[in-house]
């Protein structure tokens, strides 16, 4: 730690160190002498020309271009592909779990009939009344979805608005999900309007165009969120890519630059071609609206104003990288970008 400290007042003060050099030890000279030594080239700089393109001309050292007024195309709806409307909506379980999602809860143990359909419908319209009061202490507990039939949970379960439940444990809705499969997906959806992490983890391996705006919200909200989105994505490109175009063409200001990083995500995973696919099935315009979409270079999108430099930043003091070819090392003003 303190030759950490030593090197950094060395590299960020070297003045000061030159002031002090007459006063200094033999041993302290050179303990000085070979931190400097670290900064210094051990081989000839490489010229401009022979470094990569992002260091010779870094684009956050550029005049940004001005970008282009985005293209807003309302009214636009999913078209599937004939490949996609042949697939049936299903969830796609990971080896083992459905298996967890049943077996890993204690909720498991609720009998599947104690609690009637009549008696479940009459607890909603009680649910429904006390919304309508600001009553709370009726809403729907969720662990009365385990204690009626099947059938009878899920038009409660398909047609529940969020708020109207009350205590509703992840681990329920895990549960009721492994039991009655993909015909929950209603009943997602409207979660999704509310707790769109929560909805976007649940529906990863939903393959549905219908699950395309949770997963396009969840993109760019928490980290959480944005994995399970990424997660649909890679698992069902053409899905998300018929979802996405007519959000994305939709949408505007800050939505809609999310939107876009979601087609762009799924260009970089290698998926262009599906999305100009599913651009096509709309017609030359949303296809020349798209292009411009796609037609990006990453390295742009770097921020308006660089942030500052912390005060040990003296890329002389460090050691120099070199070219992996040549083995010529980075020229200093390479080294600082």
């Amino acid at each position: 730690q303190t030759e950490s400290l030593l090197a950094t007042l060395v590299r960020s003060h070297d003045v000061v160190a030159e002031a002090l050099w007459p006063r200094l030890a033999e041993e302290q000279r050179a303990r000085i002498d070979a931190i400097r030594r670290k900064g210094k080239p051990t081989t000839a700089e490489a010229s401009t020309d022979a470094l990569p393109p992002v260091l010779a001309d870094p684009p956050w050292g550029r005049k940004k271009k001005k970008k282009k007024k985005a293209v807003v195309i309302e009214g636009l709806e999913p078209r599937l592909s004939d490949g996609l409307a042949a697939q049936p909506e299903e969830i796609h379980w990971l080896e083992g779990q459905q298996h967890s999602w049943i077996s890993e809860t204690e909720f498991n143990y609720y009998n599947p009939k104690a609690l009637g359909g009549a008696k479940l419908r009459r607890a909603l319209s009680r649910a429904k009344d006390a919304h309508a009061k600001n009553r709370y202490s009726d809403a729907l507990d969720g662990p009365k979805l385990l204690e009626a039939p099947h059938e009878d949970a899920l038009e409660v379960w398909n047609s529940t608005p969020h708020e109207l439940w009350g205590w509703l444990p992840l681990e329920v809705i895990k549960l009721f999900v492994a039991r009655v499969g993909v015909a929950a997906l209603p009943g997602l959806l409207l979660m999704g309007e509310k707790k769109n992490a929560t909805a976007a983890e649940l529906l990863q391996r939903v393959a549905s165009v219908r699950v395309g705006p949770i997963m396009a919200m969840a993109f760019s909200g928490s980290a959480k969120a944005s994995r399970a989105a990424r997660s649909w994505f890679d698992a069902f490109p053409g899905h998300a890519a018929t979802a996405l175009i007519p959000i994305t063409l939709g949408s505007k200001g800050k939505a809609r630059k999310g939107h876009e990083g979601a087609l762009q995500y799924l260009a970089f995973k290698g998926h262009d071609e599906s999305i100009r696919e599913a651009a096509a099935l709309h017609g030359e315009d949303v296809s020349v609206a798209i292009e411009s979409i796609l037609d990006v270079d990453p390295l742009e999108d770097v921020p308006t104003k660089l942030p500052k430099k912390p005060d040990f930043w003296t890329p002389e003091a460090f050691p120099r990288p070199v070219l992996r070819g040549s083995g010529d090392s980075l020229p200093l003003e390479a080294v600082e970008h």
